[in-house]
């Protein structure tokens, strides 16, 4: 059920900005990949922006190396620390990921979305309270994106088994102009977890409301219909859950709720034969 409760904001890079032309004129393309020429001074700023055109062109390991050629010019620019661990985690190796993101935090405090990416790595390793506390010090950092660190430490409360504190926070967030995906987030939580009629038809409101901003997110619709079927209404939420599964046909909960309701409405069938 994570996927419901984690708002779609992934890793990203930070642009590091320095004085004149860094880089040369790209060439076409080669080999379906934007090639860069490296046409500027050996500094820090050229090599960590080379290597962010580079990560996000794809090319892992030629940003690697651009990264670490710049920590060889300043050991201490703790940016290349946080892009490396970017890398490291869309690599998959998230022990190496942890351990860069940390380096960035001691030598720049301060730097909120090294707080933030460390958050996420430690919530997919299920060490939640350190997720917690780095989702809490990226809040501390930057008020403005309140609603994403609340929903993510409500996002965490839920896979803890604490429901009632995910939807508190989750009502935190919604205080400003709340997104879809937190209406969302909210009403799913609510689906799986209502203990009253006034829940469900809360949870109801929010995902139509979520629905009408974004009416082909695969997110939502598994969510209205996975409520439709807490209300045991089978035909409609085969409706929805299908159009679900058709749009993200590889999203295992997704495919699980539509198995289910089908098994529901064949057992109905067959007794009303």
């Amino acid at each position: 059920m994570s996927r419901h409760i984690i708002l779609a904001v992934g890793i990203s890079f930070l642009l590091v900005v320095g004085r004149g032309n860094l880089f040369g004129e790209k060439s076409s393309m080669v080999k379906e990949k934007t090639v860069v020429y490296y046409a500027g001074p050996r500094s820090v700023v050229t090599y960590a922006n080379l290597g962010n055109v580079y990560a996000n062109e794809g090319e892992y390991d030629l940003a690697v190396t651009c990264y670490k050629k710049a920590l060889e010019i300043d050991p201490k620019f703790s940016y290349s620390y946080f892009n490396l661990g970017n890398i490291y985690y869309k690599k998959g190796y998230s022990g190496t990921a942890i351990s860069c993101y940390k380096k960035a935090i001691s030598l720049n405090p301060r730097l909120r979305d090294a707080h933030r990416n460390l958050g996420i790595i430690y919530e997919d390793v299920r060490q939640f309270d350190k997720a917690i506390a780095c989702y809490s010090a990226a809040l501390s950092l930057d008020d403005n994106s309140a609603e994403e660190y609340h929903a993510r430490l409500a996002g965490v409360a839920y896979k803890r088994g604490r429901w009632r504190l995910a939807v508190l926070l989750y009502r935190r967030t919604m205080s400003k102009n709340p997104s879809a995906e937190t209406k969302n987030n909210l009403a799913y939580v609510y689906a799986d977890h209502a203990t009253n009629l006034e829940e469900l038809n809360e949870a109801q409101k929010l995902v139509d409301e979520a629905l009408q901003a974004e009416p082909r997110n695969a997110n939502f619709l598994d969510t209205k219909g996975w409520m439709l079927y807490k209300f045991g209404r089978l035909p409609s939420a085969n409706i929805y859950l299908t159009k679900a599964s058709a749009i993200s046909p590889d999203n295992e909960e997704i495919r699980r709720h539509l198995e289910l309701v089908r098994s529901k409405l064949l057992v109905r069938e067959n007794h009303t034969i």
